[in-house]
């Protein structure tokens, strides 16, 4: 189906280009939208425009930019996404069609042809593309990205990875830990009080522990849909008595060493105690798996296939998939989702990272707007609000560009995506308002700050702008 809108689109783009020599932005917009946002065919699209020496009149931001800056979170995502979409073998040239658009995602960075040549580099190095003798490079093509978890700790030392191959030979079997919690080698398994083992001489965890009576709500494995045998583990982070799990990810050594595990890609063994005894001593199923993320408070672990296989190249929101429909047991008595966890959690580092900043991003948006609500009008400071038009996500989009001043229940009906702004500060309202006491408010224009460095940010308000459903 894609490929057929693909078709259509380059069609309706030959008859544009036979009548004009360029093509307005919006246009081009519509088409992405077309082609519900396809890297691949958005290539194709722009490849056809080099070939006709067609160029984009600017009429509105590219939605294509505003795309890479909502669901990208990083230049090596963004470049790795549009990468992974392309052809095989592709030129240098052929990434620099997304110059203008990434320019729009980053527009802090004014050279961008320079970081496109970085990344590819980076890329080249890790061994994700080739750059091959015609001039062209060649995607690395992995079966189903699954890989040998060995690689990922081959590069250790011999102590380290006495312990690993361990975990990885005792993998999927139930027995009991050796007396001295040690290797045969002499190396440390686990530590016997905590749950997390981290050895003093080194900056990541070795393993992670699971017992039946602990006091933390982990899952037990579950079977990851993809298919491949991989299981996943949501393993909850050491907690202090402040509550506060984002203070506690940063600052406890224990998270801050299963942290450094997902930052280098280094393999964790993993301990589940097991109901069954044997001669009165507790009996594990051990694994060897690998840290994908972190949310909530929960690490969360991707327990390799029994061939030793692991995929780590799942974004956060496959892996909760995976999670949506789990019980789990950490007593007798007491079942939990953990799903429903992961969501209360999510809340609770909400509720604790609004609070950061958020009294002085008022005040300088009070001042910017000259305390007046830049729809309404209204000045009675009780009711102002300072409305973020970026989903708030910490104190980078604490800043004025990232704010309007609105009274209160147009905030509210902004963050309902019921109001909208467009590129030129136009108010347009939902057709649910058209009947209402805020029809008056349709097609005024937004009152904006006395100084231009005050703007509200045209990109994140065209973010807005095209999430509103209307």
């Amino acid at each position: 189906m894609e490929y057929d809108k693909a078709g259509l689109v380059l069609k309706k783009l030959e008859q544009s280009f036979s009548m004009h020599s360029n093509i307005r932005q919006s246009d081009i917009n519509q088409f992405i939208r077309d082609i519900n946002f396809s890297i691949g065919s958005a290539f194709k699209i722009y490849a056809e425009m080099d070939r006709l020496n067609i160029k984009i009149k600017k009429d509105e931001v590219s939605i294509l930019g505003i795309y890479f800056h909502n669901y990208t979170h990083s230049w090596l995502e963004t470049i790795q996404l549009i990468v992974n979409n392309m052809p095989e073998f592709f030129s240098l040239q052929d990434i620099y069609f997304f110059t203008q658009d990434l320019s729009e995602a980053y527009p802090e960075n004014k050279h961008i042809k320079d970081k496109i040549r970085q990344i590819l580099q980076k890329l080249r190095d890790d061994g994700e593309i080739v750059f091959s003798s015609d001039g062209n490079y060649h995607v690395v093509r992995k079966t189903n990205n699954m890989i040998s978890i060995r690689e990922y700790y081959k590069e250790l030392d011999d102590d380290q990875k006495d312990v690993l191959d361990w975990f990885y030979d005792k993998s999927y079997t139930v027995d009991m830990l050796p007396k001295d919690m040690k290797t045969d080698r002499g190396n440390f398994l686990v530590s016997p009080a905590m749950g997390i083992w981290k050895s003093k001489n080194i900056e990541f965890a070795t393993s992670i522990k699971q017992t039946i009576k602990g006091p933390y709500q982990d899952s037990k494995p579950v079977m990851d849909l993809d298919g491949n045998g991989t299981q996943l583990l949501l393993y909850h982070q050491q907690d202090s008595k402040t509550g506060n799990i984002i203070l506690d990810k940063n600052n406890l050594a224990n998270n801050i060493a299963l942290t450094t595990n997902f930052q280098l890609k280094i393999p964790i063994g993993v301990i589940i105690e097991q109901k069954e005894k044997y001669k009165n001593r507790k009996t594990y199923k051990f694994y060897i798996g690998m840290v994908l993320g972190w949310e909530a408070g929960f690490f969360l672990i991707q327990i390799a296939n029994k061939e030793g296989l692991v995929n780590i190249t799942k974004s956060l929101e496959e892996l909760e998939k995976s999670f949506e429909k789990v019980s789990t047991d950490n007593s007798d008595d007491q079942k939990f989702d953990v799903y429903n966890v992961i969501d209360a959690r999510k809340k609770q580092e909400r509720a604790i990272v609004i609070r950061q900043g958020q009294t002085d991003f008022r005040k300088k948006v009070l001042d910017a707007y000259n305390h007046k609500c830049a729809i309404s009008e209204n000045d009675v400071e009780e009711v102002l609000e300072a409305a973020h038009i970026f989903p708030y996500k910490g104190k980078d989009t604490n800043t004025i560009n990232n704010g309007i001043l609105l009274r209160s229940d147009l905030h509210l009906l902004f963050d309902k995506k019921l109001i909208r702004i467009n590129q030129e500060y136009i108010v347009e309202i939902s057709p649910q308002l058209v009947n209402t006491v805020y029809k008056k408010y349709s097609g005024i224009k937004l009152r904006l700050p006395s100084e231009l460095k005050n703007y509200p940010n045209t990109n994140a308000l065209m973010s807005h702008y095209y999430s509103c459903e209307f």
